[in-house]
């Protein structure tokens, strides 16, 4: 994964997780975010700031 993307995971009827691993100034930092969905599981890896 390159650095600034983010990756979703989206499950039916669950929590949507979303790691984003960022690179600020050489030093790598990890946010989660969990949020309600009803889609079908779906992979995907966007760039960071389309969202």
């Amino acid at each position: 994964m390159k650095s600034g993307e983010t990756l979703m995971e989206v499950r039916s009827d669950s929590d949507v997780q979303i790691d984003r691993q960022i690179l600020v100034k050489g030093r790598k930092t990890n946010r989660t975010v969990c949020s309600k969905a009803t889609s079908k599981t779906v992979y995907a890896s966007v760039p960071s700031g389309t969202t």
